[in-house]
């Protein structure tokens, strides 16, 4: 069995190295001493983004966050509407008259 853990151990690495490596680089390793002596902080190894498989369950969380994120950008326009009405209203109480941050908030006026 030991004979044969370092070729499993390279055929492991080699299936891991390929979410991030490309394959025609990996492809020219032959033996176990090749695949330390790769250097995987070279940029032209990489597989561009586009490519770099992230895997089936990171795919959905990231499909779930992003569905999120659509969502919240409305509730982060109506924070951001109550917060400028509040602080004009107080603004208005306080100085009798309007600021420059105040006027800011033209954009969130209700009719």
């Amino acid at each position: 069995m030991v004979p044969f853990l370092a070729k499993e151990l390279q055929s492991t690495l080699t299936g891991l190295l390929s979410c991030f490596i490309k394959r025609e680089e990996l492809a020219k390793i032959k033996t176990p001493l090749q695949l330390t002596k790769l250097d995987p902080q070279e940029k032209q190894i990489h597989v561009p983004l586009k490519h770099l498989d992230i895997g089936f369950s990171t795919k959905q969380a990231l499909q779930k966050a992003s569905e999120k994120l659509q969502e919240n950008p409305v509730k982060i326009v109506e924070f951001k509407k109550r917060m400028c009405l509040l602080t004009r209203n107080d603004l208005q109480e306080n100085d009798g008259e309007k600021s420059s941050h105040v006027s800011s908030c033209a954009a969130y006026e209700v009719p």
